[in-house]
């Protein structure tokens, strides 16, 4: 074992374990040493010059003015731009399982593939890169330079509102992808990895504070960021809500300044996340070069520029910060020009093949599956997203896509054709997230890319029209400095809006415990609001009935009547809403009642049962953690109630973007998990259920029995400890290293991480492991391991080699992995595996 060298790099993948050979190290390029003297011959638009060459020439060519516009957002989805010079404003778009464009609303059709675990879940690094160069490709098109993503946190917490939009609860598995995904992307535009750092829990993301120890955060929580840095050059990072050990990630000098770009040697630009920033000149010092949106002076634009005439800031600083801005500005000023025309035959086929990639099979007693659609006559296809499958998850990685086939709709497609009827019936109602949680934040992210719950596109909404329109209008009057300095005193006397910095400073400290939200156990949070959000809604609707009667009554009263009977009208809205609510709460007890016995009967007739099961994107969302970790509503006891009256073999498909428990698993002889796969994933279900695909998928994270199981809350230490963090609005990662599978130890998941079957079987042959270099020569230790895997059954398929080493004081931890090319029947392959220090035991030592 090593200290992990802080100060030196690492070849390209060798340090983290990959299946390439090992290169020779390389020192990051540092910015002043770049074409140094390129830089005093650049002419804009001129020459063969750099980009950095060019862009310092145009440094001096720029006002104060236009050089803190680099720095601004521009409304909500643009940044930068010298209008003057004829260098466009960075435009950028949401993903990364899609490029919705440029507003809430998205450009219709746009190609959505699997979301981020789903993607994880191949285990297939060239598919990753494939992906990331189609999502470039769409992002090019849609008129922006920038695609927001990937997100590389990790999953610590199953209920995590965007666990579907993780790649795993694995570092090195989460590296690997955004590796090959940002390389991907960057062959057309710009890509934006967030959230820099700690940022693994949805629910009081704008005030919790992650207390992570020095080791951890670089061994585990900040590798998938040095991954993309060194081995992808990704040009954008993006700054977390959260504070990292007490200071706000956007002001964390430590953080941006001395381990991005000292050590880690980033040469890129970092941005707030969205009204993230909370300070100009502590954020400008510790390294932000982005602040957005430009919806509202926050604290950059006029309070930046004030701050530069003031002489609080240099225009060294300045100058330091517009830099790597200006570089991608000019890589990328033509970027709508060069990409190519959509094909829509390979999007349509490499999507179909990411969503089938990514289906994990998590059970097969006496092989069920696949079911032979021959031997069939009636199949009950039956659950609550067996008709209404949910697609993608909810918030601001949504888009506008193009309408797809149900689970239901597929199975029509695949099997009438063949002669076989099929059963429908829903089974049981799904569940919403309580009232109380709602909050404006997450209303507006629910409206995101104008999809329903499951994904599937709605038709033109005037509500989003209507708020686009706003936005855009909000963003002209924040460019004026009158409106900043004249009308702002005014708003906020009004309570309309917190805008200078030193107001945003209240937003550093969390809300007092038992206000507004309370930490449970110090691991994640629930609303517990006095007077609750339901309450206030109620009171509010009592008082707007009671003003509505007074109007109605004056109407009436000077002869108004129509105006007044309107009016009346309205004031009965509210009152008539909850005594709805109340009757058709008991209607829906017994219509689910009804919906369940239609299920058993519908079980009974048939020779087979497919029960599609799951969540949406109503619940899987950004913004708020999820309540529990159980199926929505009654589907568990449909399980039970279906099982117990099928007469042929039941199937549950789990159309779900987080692990689920599992009660009833043992009575089920097949199950699948299919995530959020995008808009080919129903196709791609049917294709595993039928057998025309073989699965060869691998669960990304751990599948607990239930969610006191996870290292994050068993590993968390004393309740003592834990009230006190809670207190002062901290989240302790107790577990350290041993996040996920590598802290779970004699207490076993119900699925562990990597696990996956398929129909065909699998021998691994003349395993040899041999030492290349020791750790005396230079470049530390070297292993590489040879093994030969074989397809010894039935059935064509591809097989995921997944490589593990445990060295010292460290977890058990995954180094490298391969996923073959589908192997016939008898065929082989030899893979080797080049394992560097780090994956040998190299430790950070500070």
């Amino acid at each position: 074992r090593q200290p992990m060298a802080e100060s030196s790099t690492r070849p390209p993948a060798s340090i983290l374990g990959s299946v390439v050979t090992d290169g020779e190290p390389q020192q990051p390029i540092k910015m002043e040493q770049e074409h140094e003297m390129e830089a005093s011959a650049a002419l804009l638009g001129g020459g063969n010059c750099s980009p950095t060459a060019e862009a310092k020439a145009i440094l001096q060519q720029l006002s104060n003015a236009e050089k803190v516009g680099l720095l601004s957002g521009k409304g909500m989805w643009k940044a930068g731009g010298v209008e003057r010079l004829g260098l466009p404003a960075l435009c950028l778009t949401d993903g990364p399982n899609g490029a919705r464009g440029l507003g809430m609303h998205g450009k219709i059709g746009a190609a959505t593939g699997p979301c981020e675990v789903a993607l994880a879940a191949t285990f297939n690094e060239e598919l990753l890169e494939k992906m990331g160069d189609l999502i470039g490709q769409e992002c090019a098109r849609r008129g922006a330079h920038v695609v927001l993503g990937p997100t590389v946190n990790l999953q610590r917490y199953p209920v995590t509102g965007r666990h579907f939009e993780c790649y795993s609860e694995d570092p090195y598995l989460t590296s690997r992808c955004a590796v090959a995904w940002v390389r991907g992307a960057q062959r057309h535009v710009a890509a934006c990895v967030k959230h820099l750092v700690g940022n693994e829990q949805e629910t009081d993301r704008n005030t919790s504070n992650s207390m992570i120890d020095e080791r951890t955060l670089h061994e585990v929580y900040l590798a998938p960021f040095e991954a993309v840095i060194r081995e992808a050059s990704v040009d954008g990072i993006m700054c977390g809500y959260n504070r990292l050990n007490g200071v706000s990630c956007c002001e964390n000098t430590w953080l941006l300044k001395h381990i991005l770009q000292e050590k880690l040697g980033y040469r890129g630009w970092i941005i707030s996340d969205w009204f993230g920033n909370r300070s100009t000149l502590e954020s400008l010092e510790a390294g932000l070069n982005i602040e957005m949106p430009g919806i509202e002076p926050l604290c950059f634009g006029g309070y930046l520029l004030d701050a530069l005439r003031n002489g609080k800031v240099s225009q060294e600083l300045i100058d330091e910060r517009c830099l790597p801005v200006l570089r991608t500005t000019l890589r990328l000023r033509n970027v709508a020009a060069t990409v190519p025309e959509e094909d829509l035959d390979y999007r349509r086929t490499l999507l179909r093949q990411a969503a089938t990639e990514s289906i994990v099979l998590l059970r097969n007693k006496e092989s069920v599956l696949p079911l032979d659609a021959n031997s069939l006559r009636q199949i009950a296809v039956l659950g609550p997203n067996a008709a209404c499958t949910t697609f993608q998850g909810g918030g601001s990685s949504r888009c506008h896509m193009r309408r797809s086939p149900s689970v239901l709709q597929a199975l029509k497609d695949a099997l009438e054709p063949r002669g076989v009827k099929l059963l429908h019936e829903e089974g049981c109602e799904t569940e919403w997230l309580p009232r109380s949680m709602f909050t404006p934040e997450l209303g507006g992210i629910m409206s995101v890319g104008n999809c329903d719950a499951f994904g599937q596109p709605n038709s033109p909404s005037v509500h989003l029209a209507v708020v686009e329109r706003f936005l855009r209008v909000s963003a002209w009057f924040s460019s004026k400095d009158w409106f900043r300095r004249n009308c702002m005193p005014f708003l906020r006397l009004l309570g309309l809006r917190l805008s200078t910095p030193e107001e945003n400073l209240k937003k550093r400290s969390p809300q007092p415990a038992g206000t507004a939200t309370e930490r449970v156990e110090g691991h994640f949070s629930r609303e517990v609001t006095e007077p609750t959000l339901a309450a206030k809604r109620c009171q509010m609707g009592t008082v707007i009935s009671l003003v509505l009667a007074g109007g109605c009554v004056a109407l009436l009263a000077t002869g108004h009547i129509v105006a007044g009977v309107v009016l009346g009208a309205c004031a009965l809205l509210p009152v008539a809403r909850g005594c709805w609510k109340k009757w058709s709460g008991n209607r829906a007890e017994s219509r689910e009642d009804d919906m369940m016995l239609r299920a058993e009967r519908a079980a009974r007739e048939a020779d087979a049962c497919v029960l599609v099961l799951g969540t949406h994107g109503q619940w899987e969302v950004e913004s708020v953690d999820q309540p529990h970790m159980r199926l929505l509503g009654k589907q568990d006891q449909l399980v039970r109630r279906v099982v117990a009256s099928a007469r042929g073999p039941v199937v549950v498909v789990l159309n779900v973007g987080s692990p689920k428990e599992l009660p009833w698993l043992e009575t089920v002889p097949g199950v699948i998990v299919a995530h959020f796969g995008g808009e080919e994933m129903s196709p791609a279900i049917v294709d595993i259920l039928l057998g025309a695909q073989n699965p060869a998928g691998r669960l990304p994270t751990s599948w607990p029995y239930q969610l006191s199981d996870v290292p994050a809350i068993a590993r968390s230490g004393s309740p003592e400890a834990n009230a006190e963090a809670a207190a002062k609005g901290e989240i302790l990662y107790s577990e350290g290293l041993f996040v996920g599978y590598r802290g779970y130890g004699e207490r076993r998941p119900l699925f562990p991480f990597g696990h996956g079957l398929s129909y065909t079987r699998f021998s691994y042959m003349d395993l040899q492991a041999t030492q290349s270099s020791s750790c005396s020569q230079p470049g530390g230790p070297a292993v590489s391991v040879h093994l030969t895997v074989s397809n010894t059954g039935k059935r064509a398929g591809a097989e995921v080699v997944q490589l593990y080493v445990e060295a010292g004081d460290g977890p058990r931890a995954l180094q490298g992995f391969r996923r073959t090319a589908v192997l016939d029947p008898g065929a082989q392959v030899r893979l080797v595996f080049e394992l560097g220090p780090r994956s040998l035991g190299g430790y950070f030592d500070p």
